[in-house]
């Protein structure tokens, strides 16, 4: 992420600064080397109390790498993530513990990272597993293996499908097959989430400019991840499909979570505003489950506010929920944003948010995503259901 966002300059500096920290952690006779390229490896031997040490060590190393780091303008935080293996329990020859380390340290990653774990035997089968996605997520991306699904959003009043949001599914033949829920984790730490990202929105776009010309003018959705946003380029990426794709921008609707934002809202405010000047729509998504607050909302030129299905869901069953919902709902209109309710699946919630005055809305109870051919076919078959 540091060279996504900075540049590889900036990437290398922050290696040598944190080599240089850690350095100040080892003491004689202990072995300190670079394997990777953000991965060092440590040798501790003859350590007395080996489980209480280690674990000792690995929070000063924690720690030491916890403390920003300044390169000219630019201030960066890491995370750290320790494996720890230990000899011969986990193995006897240097490649053996080295695996056994990754496998740990893996395993720290997708619990959240800034920690430290001992490998156990179980770590290998999910390891195996999160590496494999990862190499089908790759050959997906040189191939044919990734499609988007489109579900409708409905303008509730009229029951008219105003647009769609384009949805990543994984389609590549490969058993077992499995959701984004599982692969956009490892897409993300595994640094393929960019590139991801970036053909989720070419293909939505030429989706969509398909479909004007055949006649049917729907806005579609398209989710961004927090470090695509954040990625230096960003927006002329955007310009650049637009032009590549034919797509009008009004039709071109960016999805962005609040947490998105909120990491530095300065510099968010500036790319959204350079966003909106090339007529592309910005939404906030999952509103209601983030953290920000009602004075940063209003200074966001962002279009619409998605409800969090959470809420939706339980409309019939948690007075909590309607009263979030009622006071989005309130929020959105005070400040001229359109609303749109994610996870309507009955016919209950539907009324109730209708009644109150949300404009939009998506669920099962309209349609679950569909590939484009099914969702021509689902709008020919929807009486009075044609195109806002």
């Amino acid at each position: 992420p540091v060279n996504d966002l900075h540049g590889h300059e900036v990437g290398d500096r922050v290696l040598h600064t944190i080599a240089r920290r850690l350095e100040t952690c080892v003491q004689e006779g202990e072995l300190l080397a670079r394997v990777g390229g953000d991965e060092f490896l440590f040798i501790l031997p003859d350590l007395a109390q080996a489980h209480t040490q280690a674990a000792e060590r690995a929070a000063t190393l924690i720690e030491a790498i916890s403390s920003p780091v300044s390169i000219g303008n630019i201030e960066v935080r890491l995370s750290t993530s320790i494996g720890i293996s230990r000899f011969p329990e986990d193995g006897d020859t240097a490649s053996a513990l080295v695996h056994a380390a990754d496998m740990a340290m893996l395993q720290v990653k997708q619990d959240g990272r800034a920690g430290y774990a001992y490998y156990s035997s179980a770590m290998d089968e999910q390891a195996q597993f999160t590496l494999s996605i990862e190499r089908r997520l790759q050959s997906a991306l040189e191939g044919h293996g990734l499609a988007l699904h489109y579900q409708p959003i409905i303008a509730l009043a009229s029951g008219r499908i105003d647009g769609v949001e384009a949805l990543i599914r994984l389609e590549d033949g490969v058993a077992p097959a499995v959701g984004p829920g599982v692969f956009i984790p490892i897409a993300e730490s595994s640094g393929l989430i960019s590139p991801i990202g970036q053909w989720v929105a070419r293909e939505a776009c030429r989706q969509q400019a398909s479909w004007q010309d055949g006649g049917l003018p729907l806005n579609v959705s398209v989710n961004v991840s927090a470090l695509q946003f954040r990625r230096s380029g960003f927006v002329d990426q955007v310009r650049g499909i637009i032009e590549a794709t034919g797509i009008h921008p009004r039709h071109l609707v960016i999805e962005l979570t609040e947490t998105s934002l909120m990491e530095n809202i300065e510099e968010a405010v500036g790319i959204l505003h350079a966003i909106k000047a090339l007529g592309v729509r910005i939404a906030l998504d999952d509103f209601g489950t983030g953290y920000s607050s009602l004075s940063i909302l209003s200074a966001l030129p962002v279009d619409k506010l998605k409800i969090d299905q959470s809420f939706v869901r339980a409309i019939e069953t948690d007075h909590a929920s309607r009263a979030v919902i009622d006071a989005v709902i309130a929020l959105a209109n005070s400040l001229g944003l359109e609303l749109v309710a994610e996870g309507i699946e009955t016919e209950a919630a539907l009324d109730y948010l209708r009644q109150r005055g949300c404009q939009l809305g998506q669920g099962y109870y309209f349609s679950r995503p569909l590939a484009p051919a099914q969702l021509l076919q689902w709008c020919s078959h929807q009486e009075g259901l044609h195109a806002v």
